[in-house]
């Protein structure tokens, strides 16, 4: 549902990895993403158990989805899948 609002009613040629790492993170792990079959995994970090932490910082930086540059990478991973005869850039 956000990957379609955001392509669709918004315009934004965006995938999906926000919305499903905003959905599904856990504590102290990555979510593994399989963006072809869209299962999902944690993967544990070991940061607590080390005493390290993630810092996030707000770089006040802003950003465009719609004219980010994701359709212009997207189709440039799409040709180089092409070149190569392969559905995705991952099967190589």
């Amino acid at each position: 549902v956000g990957r379609t609002a955001e392509n669709d009613a918004v315009g934004a040629p965006t995938g999906i990895m926000d919305q499903m790492a905003s959905m599904l993170g856990v504590a102290d792990a990555a979510t593994f993403l399989d963006c072809r079959t869209l299962q999902t995994r944690p993967v544990p970090l070991g940061f607590a158990e080390t005493g390290l932490e993630i810092l996030v910082v707000d770089t006040l930086v802003e950003h465009a989805h719609a004219s980010g540059g994701y359709r212009e990478r997207r189709a440039s991973c799409e040709k180089g899948a092409a070149a190569f005869d392969v559905r995705a850039l991952r099967d190589l």
